[in-house]
């Protein structure tokens, strides 16, 4: 009987502390893409958002290639951002997580 009760009220107490999985996606464009020589990325987007990739990994080269891509065909992209609401703030952010380049409707 105690041991269902313990395990109850720690389930109960992972349950409060599971986060909501918010994020942002902003529609824009690419204006430019850099790789430094320790491979960080930065992408630049024509409405002032800064993607940051700041850990170099094998997705790293992947973002390179969806940017340089949208970046030269002009075709629109989403950026994707662990935070909610961060459409409307420009400057770097250390917590983009996605592109997504799609065709236009």
């Amino acid at each position: 009987m105690k041991l269902g009760i313990a395990v109850g009220i720690a389930l109960a107490i992972l349950g409060l502390n599971t986060k909501a999985h918010a994020y942002s996606e902003c529609a824009t464009f690419v204006d430019s893409v850099f790789v430094d020589v320790n491979g960080h990325l930065w992408v630049f987007f024509r409405d002032g958002l800064q993607g940051v990739s700041v850990a170099p990994s094998a997705i790293t080269d992947r973002m390179v290639a969806l940017a340089t891509t949208a970046m030269a065909s002009g075709l629109p992209v989403v950026a994707r951002y662990s935070a909610d609401g961060v459409c409307s703030t420009p400057g770097p952010r250390g917590d983009f997580i996605a592109l997504i380049v799609s065709r236009p409707h």
